[in-house]
């Protein structure tokens, strides 16, 4: 998770929900640390932008880097997510998958 936008929370479920229980709470402390990792990797990367192209190279091509930065770690992201199995069904039984009738109502009373 260095994506603090639409797959933090997917990371974060994914995470935890695959974890150990005793290392539940770690996997999904180290998905928010990466989270703010990200963020503070976004504002060194401008800040390094700003300092080393004048204002003219940032207007004419400077803005641009961080999309390439960006299409590379979306590239990575989707080979890493190739490779990803999908999650365990928490209401495994012998082979089949138990669906509640209402989950929402279960959900509430949970």
């Amino acid at each position: 998770g260095l994506s603090v936008g639409g797959e933090f929370v997917g990371s974060l479920v994914f995470a935890v929900e695959s974890a150990p229980p005793q290392h539940r709470v770690f996997a999904g402390s180290i998905c928010t640390a990466s989270a703010t990792c990200g963020v503070s990797l976004g504002s060194w990367t401008g800040l390094l932008l700003n300092t080393l192209l004048t204002p003219d190279q940032m207007r004419q091509y400077g803005w641009r880097l961080p999309f390439f930065g960006g299409m590379l770690i979306g590239v990575f992201a989707y080979w890493a997510r190739q490779a990803l199995d999908e999650t365990h069904s928490p209401r495994h039984n012998h082979g089949t998958t138990v669906l509640d009738k209402m989950p929402l109502t279960q959900a509430l009373r949970e």
